[in-house]
């Protein structure tokens, strides 16, 4: 995203290590999937230069700036940073300028904090519907062989999605590719780190309790709800309610916790 790009230490040692001996790799190609959204801050509070990709000036390499509601404008850019790339062995920026049309979870509902923007996200059309109308109106192919297009994708995803409810991962400690390391004698036993079903139970009723005097979103307390509701059924147990409840059953045990993440991440959810 534009905001990480502009923002993470990562991107600007890496541009400072680009022209150094033992550190070049040839040429760095550089995406931005500029959102023109840091989680829920705007551009103008989330850095000082106008475009995220400014930070590329620092080593003068190219800025493409590519539609990303034009999938041939956005190859175009990608084919001339390879080419680029590859003759001069210089970092090359690629500034996809788009936007994100839902929330980075199912906790998050960008309308909250930009509704304006979200406002016209809405009226727009997605960019398979723009690219698709641009490729019937060249005649390259005819509404019907579009829809199908679409349809038979659609099945593909729903079809994925409901294998992956039944799929059970295979924990492989020792296995396949870690065949040949052994463990150190002694130190192969796991500690024990269960919580008691009543305690977990416990905690998820305090986490997921909405005190009177807050009037929250009706949004917001069906999720509190499916989270309290995943844990009495003991099904359904997403990844936040998780966390959640091995940060409480810590805290319950004496341990301090700490949290930290990019934008505020998880203060968003704890």
């Amino acid at each position: 995203m534009g905001c990480c790009f502009a923002g993470q230490g990562v991107v600007a040692e890496c541009f400072a290590m680009s022209g150094l001996p033992g550190h070049n790799t040839g040429g760095t190609i550089h995406i931005i999937v500029n959102n023109q959204i840091g989680f829920t801050t705007s551009p103008r509070f989330a850095r000082s230069s106008p475009y995220p990709s400014d930070l590329g000036k620092v080593v003068d390499a190219p800025i493409l700036h590519c539609n990303g509601d034009d999938p041939e404008s956005v190859v175009h850019c990608a084919k001339i940073a390879i080419e680029f790339r590859q003759k001069f062995n210089k970092d090359v920026v690629i500034d996809m300028i788009c936007y994100r049309r839902f929330g980075h979870n199912e906790g998050d509902e960008p309308s909250f904090t930009q509704p304006l923007m979200y406002k016209k996200i809405r009226q727009h059309p997605s960019t398979l519907n723009v690219y698709g109308a641009k490729l019937i109106k060249d005649q390259i192919i005819n509404k019907e062989e579009f829809d199908k297009m679409k349809k038979d994708f659609s099945n593909l995803l729903d079809e994925q999605y409901k294998t992956a409810k039944d799929y059970k991962p295979k924990i492989e400690w020792y296995e396949g590719t870690w065949s040949r390391y052994k463990p150190e004698k002694g130190k192969d036993k796991r500690g024990k780190s269960g919580v008691d079903l009543n305690k977990v139970i416990r905690i998820s009723e305090k986490i997921n309790n909405i005190p009177p005097e807050i009037n929250i979103h009706k949004t917001i307390s069906k999720i509190l709800e499916a989270r309290r509701q995943s844990v009495i059924k003991k099904k359904g147990i997403d990844w936040s309610t998780a966390e959640a409840l091995a940060f409480g059953s810590l805290l319950e045990e004496g341990f301090p916790v700490r949290l930290f993440g990019p934008k505020g991440f998880w203060k968003r959810y704890f």
